[in-house]
């Protein structure tokens, strides 16, 4: 498995070359989309840049044969709430032997204004829906229980937005639950002053199927370990967390532990500024990319045929100098 001090050792041994190429993607959810790659040579690095937020699974192929890759991250981080992370997805790999090889896009969910983040083992399922007159987002957690190994599983839907915090900022919105059992749902500020992860319950545990709840977080709200007041810090993502717990369904002979969360639209007010995010998910969408190629450094049969000649005539330059010493002593 590679690392990213694997791509770093590669791509900054000199001398190499680099190749870059760049446009969009069309992709479709529960479909394959692919990139074909131009003619590459053995030990050649790959880089791709995607400029997105949504969950994407990158397959490489060479013929049939399938090519390791990894993400390009903090080393030793699974994941991290860092813009670069969130908003880009960056993947490398190198080639084993020359060929074609092609890049094979699926995404694992719809797209939404999120980027999903999941802890443990758990199938996520995003759909658009209406409920009680809301546009919501149903999100399903689903996971069994023998393959549980942490009692709260749990994924991040994470919201950018990079803001100083202002005496009048909130965070509101609808959130509810449709079926099955949640260990409970919170709302999650990234403060990036106090290097905090500050979480406030919007939906607890032993929450009834159908409900549907308002809430509302602001500046000065005491989140669950009583802290607050986050008004001058700089706060860089907005989360909603949602987790599984399958005491839920210790009594209950089937396997499946499950939840489906419906999220409205989430509003953010600032500064006197609101944004609105809204509940969609679009299962067609277009993805920027980058391609970055970085081949070593072949210099053509010209190049070596000069370099002959130089190291010649220094040798010749060498031998006479040398000829003409003896000569004088």
């Amino acid at each position: 498995m590679f690392s990213t001090a694997t791509f770093a050792v590669n791509v900054l041994s000199f001398p190499y070359e680099a190749d870059f190429s760049s446009s969009m993607i069309d992709v479709e959810y529960g479909k394959e989309s692919s990139l074909i790659l131009p003619d590459l040579k053995p030990s050649d690095t790959v880089f791709i840049s995607l400029h997105t937020m949504a969950s994407l699974d990158l397959t490489v192929l060479r013929g049939s044969n399938v090519i390791a890759t990894a993400p390009f991250e903090i080393e030793g981080r699974s994941h991290i709430f860092v813009d670069y992370l969130v908003v880009t997805k960056r993947h490398f790999f190198m080639a084993d032997e020359a060929g074609d090889y092609a890049l094979y896009f699926t995404p694992s969910t719809p797209k939404t204004p999120y980027s999903l983040v999941k802890s443990g083992d758990l199938d996520i399922s995003i759909s658009q829906t209406t409920f009680n007159g809301h546009e919501m987002l149903n999100v399903t957690l689903s996971s069994f229980k023998r393959n549980m190994d942490e009692r709260f599983p749990k994924i991040f839907l994470i919201y950018p937005v990079n803001i100083i915090a202002k005496e009048d900022f909130e965070v509101s919105g609808v959130i509810g639950l449709s079926k099955g059992g949640v260990s409970m749902v919170t709302i999650n500020i990234v403060d990036e002053t106090d290097y905090a992860f500050y979480s406030y319950l919007i939906l607890e545990y032993f929450v009834k199927e159908g409900t549907l709840r308002f809430f509302e977080v602001n500046a000065t709200s005491k989140e669950m370990f009583g802290l607050g007041n986050i008004s001058g810090d700089d706060i860089s993502f907005i989360c909603i967390g949602m987790g599984l717990d399958k005491l839920h369904f210790a009594f209950e002979n089937e396997d499946i532990v499950f939840a489906s969360v419906l999220l409205g639209d989430l509003n953010i007010l600032n500064g006197g500024k609101l944004v609105k995010v809204d509940a969609e998910a679009h299962n067609v969408f277009s993805v920027p990319y980058e391609v970055y190629i970085f081949s070593k450094y072949r210099p053509s049969h010209y190049v070596y045929v000069l370099q002959s000649c130089i190291v010649i005539g220094l040798i010749m330059v060498g031998a006479a100098i040398f000829t003409r010493g003896k000569r004088q002593g």
